[in-house]
């Protein structure tokens, strides 16, 4: 059976840069079943090297974020037992060698908030190939759009659907969180971070413009993959982020130092919901068992541009192009296998 790859997803909050906790930590893939396996089968660390789509071309207009980034996603796995997993995620950018128009990040490394998820195998059928998890997690506050919001913690409870058939395999991922934070808007009255103040550039990034913060957030990730030959596979993503903002009170807030009242109030007819769209192709090279390579592209959709008029769905500022060095651990000190045979979908198995 096709596996589903496991996309390194940058922050879905990339849109806003503050790598907050947005993330699915793994797509739907069940846990280890086999026991002869490391119990740390499915950990895996992504050096991920990524440009926005304007880096490449010259009459690029320069305001519109032509960003380059090296970065490290971190994603170990720890099977507790056949069916009982623990997952980490984290996503760390180590070099931005170029200034986004929207942060002061270049040359400074960031992490994205840390994700940590107990999943749990609740069904699987080998014969038609469905497989059910479910997990709870929580998102640590380790990023800096989160500690800016006081953020304490993000918990939420996950629901992953998974079908294999031959070359082919569909993953789905639901998750809900509530966002535990301090305060309801991006703005506050003091500022845990360094050197951050109210109307401070270098934290024009963080503040967002005295906006609400969110409250509840609602991920679903749809991944659909191909694997024709035995090294090589295809994957096509879709994902939407939908957050549910606090209600618009209170009105303003007051700054304790400065005595500044700041206005935080919205329109009557202004919503609560907020969406963002994820799209994304890859294509993924196997070199050996420990080893692969992935490139593809990957676009964020906050539907509204910074002057609110609305964004393209496919080519805007957040397009981007990555290649990945995919390294699997566990297969670098693994024992040679036996020699494999092809089960008709073309992956080589060694089960009798």
């Amino acid at each position: 059976m096709a596996p589903v790859p496991q996309r390194a997803i940058a922050p879905a909050s990339a849109p806003a840069e503050s790598g907050e906790s947005n993330t699915v930590s793994a797509v739907a893939t069940p846990a280890p079943t086999d026991r002869k396996l490391s119990r740390w089968a499915g950990t895996s660390f992504t050096f991920r090297n990524m440009a926005s789509l304007g880096t490449f071309d010259r009459a690029y207009e320069q305001t519109y974020n032509p960003t380059h980034t090296l970065a490290l996603v971190s994603a170990p796995r720890f099977s507790l037992t056949d069916k009982l997993q623990l997952r980490m995620w984290q996503y760390t950018t180590l070099e931005p060698f170029t200034q986004s128009d929207s942060n002061t990040y270049k040359g400074e490394t960031t992490l994205s908030d840390t994700s940590v998820t107990l999943a749990y195998k609740a069904y699987r059928n080998e014969a038609l190939g469905l497989g059910v998890n479910v997990g709870a997690m929580v998102g640590l506050p380790t990023s800096k759009g989160s500690i800016y919001k006081h953020t304490r913690m993000t918990p939420g409870l996950d629901l992953g659907l998974s079908w294999s058939k031959g070359i082919f395999s569909v993953a789905t991922v639901t998750r809900g969180s509530y966002i535990w934070t301090e305060s309801t808007t991006a703005l506050l009255n003091n500022f845990p971070i360094s050197g951050c103040n109210i109307g401070d550039p270098s934290c024009a990034g963080l503040d967002q413009g005295s906006s609400r913060t969110a409250e509840f957030r609602f991920f679903n990730i749809l991944v659909l993959a191909a694997q024709p030959l035995p090294r090589l596979g295809f994957s096509a993503t879709m994902g939407v982020i939908n957050d549910v903002l606090h209600p618009s009170d209170p009105t303003s807030i007051t700054n304790k130092g400065t005595g500044l009242v700041i206005p935080v109030g919205v329109a009557s007819t202004n919503s609560n919901m907020r969406a963002t769209m994820y799209w994304g192709l890859a294509a993924d090279f196997k070199i050996n068992d420990a080893w692969s390579l992935s490139a593809g592209t990957e676009v964020f959709n906050p539907q509204l541009k910074l002057n609110s008029t609305y964004e393209s769905p496919f080519i805007n500022r957040y397009t981007n192009v990555f290649l990945d060095v995919v390294l699997s651990p566990e297969k670098l000190f693994a024992a040679p296998s036996a020699p494999s045979k092809m089960t008709p979908g073309g992956r080589a198995s060694n089960k009798g």
